[in-house]
């Protein structure tokens, strides 16, 4: 096994400049945030030993309290699950099981038919970094001050978009998410993975983000460095309008000293 690897973890969520309530949920390691704004930064550092670091961003549907309740049951059975998640397979297994549970929960409350959410993130080891979505939440690596994409969008004529950063024509339709159908569908999540690297950093964020603001314009709020860098991305979605509800999370790896 490699040394330990310090993570430097930058996060945020707000229900945006139009939207009454705030279906995005956002988790740390053992932290969750979902259902209300934070709109301060949060800052946490993280030495890693043996047990896996999950970070995700989740992206409710199906109205206030269905898109809220959907969003919070993925953030922590997924964040439940994540220290068994050590490749592809165990994170692809804890994803099919979470969109399992969803439908059962729905099947117990009849109000709650319908909802689903998105999850895009990142499981942090030693080793490597696996990398999965489901919906149109994103994961992107930045390395020299270039954002590459590693989640695959779930929308209608999307091509992979590990692929290239050209601009795709947007939509808001997806094509599959955890839980979100009357009844019962069965997921084919996205999952890659990479070497753990020290100096990598990696921005998760959910639709609000990225459906307003370019790549390019990222890329320049990250070159503030943390925390400013979260808050600058939340206030540049807020300028293009700020119409959906915006989550970040940063992840930066270190090597321990």
């Amino acid at each position: 096994m490699n040394p330990p690897l310090e993570l430097h973890i930058t996060a945020i969520t707000h229900r945006g400049c139009v939207r009454e309530h705030n279906e995005d949920a956002i988790a740390v390691a053992n932290w969750v945030c979902a259902g209300s704004s934070l709109d301060a930064p949060r800052c946490s550092v993280e030495t890693l030993t043996s047990a896996p670091m999950l970070c995700l961003v989740a992206d409710g549907m199906g109205g206030h309290r269905a898109g809220e309740v959907a969003s919070r049951c993925v953030a922590e059975r997924l964040l439940a699950g994540g220290a068994d998640l050590i490749d592809e397979k165990s994170m692809a297994t804890l994803l099919c099981s979470v969109n399992d549970g969803l439908y059962d929960i729905m099947a117990r409350d009849p109000a709650l038919r319908g909802m689903g959410s998105t999850a895009a993130g990142i499981v942090v080891t030693t080793d490597v970094v696996i990398f999965f979505n489901v919906g149109d939440s994103r994961v992107y690596r930045e390395h020299d001050g270039c954002l590459r994409q590693l989640s695959t969008d779930d929308r209608p004529g999307v091509r992979p978009a590990r692929a290239s950063l050209a601009p795709e024509p947007r939509s808001a339709a997806i094509t599959q998410a955890l839980g979100g159908a009357p009844s019962h569908v069965a997921i084919a999540p996205h999952v890659g993975w990479e070497k753990a690297k020290p100096g990598a950093c990696y921005l998760l964020c959910t639709d609000g983000l990225s459906d307003f603001v370019d790549v390019d314009a990222m890329e320049t709020c990250l070159s503030l460095g943390d925390p400013e860098a979260v808050a600058a991305l939340r206030d540049r979605a807020f300028e293009m309008g700020g119409e959906d509800n915006v989550s970040v999370v940063i992840v930066r790896i270190f090597a321990t000293q």
